[in-house]
């Protein structure tokens, strides 16, 4: 895997004309890096490090702190485990979603059935009552870093696709330039196409197994 440093050092090279980083500090490059890594992730199912955490549900507090790396669910469900060791999924849904439904987000019941993020938060619906606060709730999640410093190793991206990043951080940086809007364009355009190919890597990879993360309004009534 490449560090965030040598993707800064090949765009440098890609752009040519700033050797003495004269024009472009390092640090404006890490920038546009670490704009790129976020945008892909919007974009593509980027396999990043993958962790799991037990949360231990108290009674009646709707919401809990997630693990401290913790950056986003896996999947649109995660296992509650009551004390007897019986399971039921737990599904995913944006908290806006679930208040058009459910109005009383204080509503509690024997066990969740929805998990939702708000304010750095995890939160369930409906608020765990004293038989659920003996259960566990398991989930999986993405861990990665915010942004990148420059020693920092790029996770869980392929080396084949870092290419993909430094097309990025070219486009910005002759965007800058009066003069070299070709240049910028080309570069954007590489970086389209690239984050294309990922995108149906991703698929390919995933086949039938695929699953969305978020949970539309009509399978959350079904």
């Amino acid at each position: 895997m490449s560090t965030a440093q040598a993707i800064v050092d090949y765009s440098r090279e890609n752009l040519k004309i700033d050797p003495s980083k004269t024009i472009w500090t390092d640090v404006q490059l890490l920038r546009w890096l670490n704009e790129a890594t976020k945008k892909l992730r919007a974009k593509a199912d980027w396999k990043d490090v993958e962790a799991a955490d037990t949360i231990v549900l108290v009674n009646g507090t709707a919401t809990y702190t997630p693990a401290t790396d913790y950056n986003r669910l896996i999947d649109n469900s995660v296992i509650f485990t009551t004390a007897g060791g019986q399971e039921a999924n737990v599904k995913y849904v944006e908290l806006n979603e679930l208040q058009a439904t459910y109005y009383d987000l204080t509503t509690t019941g024997d066990a969740p059935e929805w998990i939702y993020e708000t304010g750095g938060t995890l939160g369930f619906y409906p608020v765990p009552n004293a038989t659920a606060a003996t259960g566990t709730l398991d989930y999986g999640y993405y861990s990665y870093p915010a942004t990148y410093a420059l020693g920092d190793t790029i996770v869980g991206l392929e080396a084949e696709y870092t290419d993909v990043l430094e097309d990025y951080v070219n486009y910005k940086a002759w965007k800058q330039l009066p003069g070299r809007e070709q240049s910028s364009n080309l570069s954007f355009q590489r970086w389209e196409l690239g984050v294309s190919g990922i995108k149906a890597d991703r698929l390919r990879r995933s086949g039938p197994m695929l699953q969305f993360r978020n949970v539309t309004k009509q399978q959350k009534d079904n």
